[in-house]
């Protein structure tokens, strides 16, 4: 089959929720301060009666990189569920607007669509708390062959996983891209993710092809204390792949080959880290899609990621495909 898309992505389509909160309200909430949190829906319509001066805006791990490949020029398309809410239709068009092909249809469900709180205490940290409305409904049924099959790569999302059906909707879109020889990405974006689902992500990283991830869900994935010993057992085991360093840049390989970038944030003022790794996976993928060597790959991503940083968005607010002509 011809493949008509550069990457399809497959993740969790929530609105995000920011509010600037203190440090007692975090504990108070029995939150994990810089990771992700689940929530139940009397929790989540808590936050929204209570919480004061909040942000919306488009979200979700995955989805942000669809809409950043699409900004960057890349064909993509995603795989996901909304309710039938008003939430739901903001989502679905903001796919339209990036350029991202959304068949699923919106779902009748009582749930509504999926949202995730961002918690920005005074130092500038964040805290997530994600409530998985819609996406507890959706099956592997959802998922269309045909998008996958015409797929160069399908990139998955690690939060997709504590989706009631995420098991079995991942492991599903593993076994229809092997089929059609789609490469697999996947990115478990959260240290959570490995504490929660340690067998889950062992399988997918068993039959993934390009792996991307921050040093410390490298250290979890992998056993090891330090980024550096992290790195070199995913390079053994995965051809292709990069592992993001704050600031201290990003490190990208591909069959032996290894690439050391600084950061290029240390001069600027960071107004967001959010979405800094969904921009830094788009950079990759599109590298990886389109043949780009390597070094130019790991440049690019870090140039999409450091935009990332100087926006409150986690989707492109500016047209990204400018950086191909600094490579």
């Amino acid at each position: 089959m011809t493949k008509q898309f550069d990457v399809t992505s497959i993740g969790q389509v929530p609105v995000d929720i920011f509010a600037r909160v203190d440090h007692d309200f975090l504990e108070n909430n029995g939150f994990q301060k810089n990771q992700c949190n689940v929530v139940k829906i009397d929790q989540a319509n808590n936050f929204i009666e209570t919480l004061k001066d909040t942000l919306l805006l488009a979200g979700g791990a995955a989805a942000n990189t669809a809409a950043c490949l699409s900004s960057l020029g890349a064909k993509t398309a995603f795989l996901g569920v909304t309710a039938q809410d008003e939430l739901g239709a903001f989502m679905a068009s903001t796919f339209e607007k990036s350029n991202v092909y959304y068949p699923v249809k919106a779902l009748e469900t009582n749930k509504g669509t999926d949202r995730v709180f961002v918690f920005v205490t005074p130092d500038g940290e964040r805290t997530f708390a994600s409530y998985y409305g819609a996406a507890h409904d959706m099956t592997p049924d959802h998922l269309d062959e045909n998008i996958i099959a015409a797929s160069k790569i399908l990139y998955i999302e690690g939060y997709h996983l504590n989706a009631l059906q995420g098991d079995a909707i991942l492991k599903t879109a593993i076994e229809i891209a092997k089929k059609h020889g789609t490469t697999i990405a996947f990115n478990p974006n959260d240290v959570s993710i490995y504490k929660k689902h340690q067998s889950r992500v062992d399988y997918i990283m068993a039959r993934t092809d390009i792996a991307i991830m921050n040093k410390d869900e490298a250290k979890a994935v992998t056993g090891k204390a330090t980024a550096k010993d992290a790195i070199k057992q995913l390079s053994s085991k995965i051809d292709t792949g990069a592992v993001t360093l704050s600031e201290e840049g990003a490190i990208a390989f591909d069959k032996g080959e290894q690439c050391h970038l600084p950061a290029t944030s240390k001069t600027v003022k960071i107004i967001n880290t959010n979405g800094a790794g969904d921009h830094y996976a788009a950079g990759f993928l599109y590298g990886i899609a389109n043949n780009i060597a390597l070094e130019k790959i790991n440049r690019l991503a870090n140039l999409c990621a450091h935009e990332a940083l100087q926006q409150h968005s986690g989707r492109p607010e500016t047209d990204l495909s400018r950086f191909l002509e600094a490579l």
